[in-house]
């Protein structure tokens, strides 16, 4: 709600960037983000220390549920220094995590949209995509977008079973909404058979 926001704002520091990390902290930083959301982050702003610090402090706020500060750091001068694919996909997923965070969907989901255009195979936009979709009620956009991800994960090859589980229920959720039981159905007992392999592992 908007009263949350503005209690969360007046909660978060004003934001400061030191710039003290080593060349090497922040690559390796930048990696193990890069390991977590998509190989499309490896390339981007390549020798741009102080780019990638900044957008490394902006998930670091995320992560510290601070989702007004990584906007107030994202909405800098980084727009400006996104030249390639890659780097746009970077700001608009950022962008898209931050307003979702903040429960603001339909901003994160018009974000998450333009990223899919830059950057077509890559399964967790599509599943933050499809979370924002169903948020909004766009229950048979999420569920494409549900499908997309899942089928790119499975491309992937290494990735937990516990994601499928979310996938799955997350999917049956939509048929649910859209009255259709007998998908919503199917969509149960995979999660339930993901979630069964998750814990035998």
């Amino acid at each position: 709600s908007r009263e949350r926001n503005v209690n969360r704002m007046a909660k978060e520091p004003f934001f400061k960037i030191n710039f003290r990390k080593s060349s090497a902290k922040i690559d390796a930083e930048w990696d193990a983000y890069t390991k977590t959301y998509g190989n499309w982050m490896a390339n981007a702003f390549p020798n741009q220390k102080k780019v990638k610090e900044q957008f490394i402090s902006a998930l670091d706020s995320l992560h510290k549920n601070y989702p007004n500060a990584a906007v107030q750091i994202l909405d800098s001068e980084l727009k400006s220094s996104c030249q390639t694919d890659e780097e746009k996909t970077v700001w608009l997923f950022f962008m898209g995590l931050a307003h979702k965070a903040m429960e603001q969907y339909a901003k994160a989901l018009l974000y998450f949209t333009s990223a899919s255009e830059y950057e077509t195979k890559s399964p967790v936009i599509y599943q933050n995509l499809a979370d924002c979709a169903y948020k909004e009620n766009l229950f048979g956009f999420a569920e494409s977008n549900y499908l997309e991800a899942i089928l790119l994960y499975e491309k992937e090859k290494n990735n937990e079973i516990s994601i499928f589980a979310a996938l799955y229920a997350n999917l049956a959720s939509c048929y649910i909404m859209m009255h259709d039981n007998q998908s919503a159905d199917e969509m149960l007992a995979r999660a339930e058979k993901a979630d069964h392999q998750t814990a035998e592992v």
